[in-house]
């Protein structure tokens, strides 16, 4: 017996934010966005460290959203591309990042460098 049947709504892919806006949509599919009423588009660093730090923001979160896309689209091969695609950009702007501000986190590459890059400052919240 029955007590209930999934319905799963098909998620069209036919175009994707950019990655400069997926974050703040709060999605990377445009079928799926529902506007919030307080939203703030405006992005606004004054730096090419906090610009770069963004553009990891936006492609971490596309490739979340990729991610959960393809459980539903496993056949979909133009997505596993785009999939593909942002992880190789993540991965080139990490590299220039950690390679210009030192490292993003605790599994990095550049930490098993002898002297230890992760004690080094200035942390975020020492930044003015």
């Amino acid at each position: 017996m029955n007590l209930a049947e999934i319905y799963i709504e098909a998620q069209p892919n036919s175009h994707s934010y950019q990655i400069d806006e997926c974050l703040s949509k709060g999605t990377l599919f445009p079928c799926l966005y529902i506007p919030y009423k307080y939203e703030n588009n405006i992005n606004t660093f004054s730096s090419k460290k906090e610009n770069m730090f963004s553009l990891l923001e936006n492609l971490d979160f596309a490739i979340l959203e990729m991610n959960l896309y393809m459980i539903t689209h496993k056949d979909d091969l133009e997505a596993v591309q785009k999939l593909n695609d942002y992880i190789g950009e993540f991965r080139k702007i990490k590299t220039l990042y950690e390679n210009q501000y030192g490292p993003l986190c605790a599994n990095s590459q550049f930490n098993s460098k002898v002297p230890y890059a992760l004690n080094e400052g200035p942390w975020p919240w020492e930044v003015k």
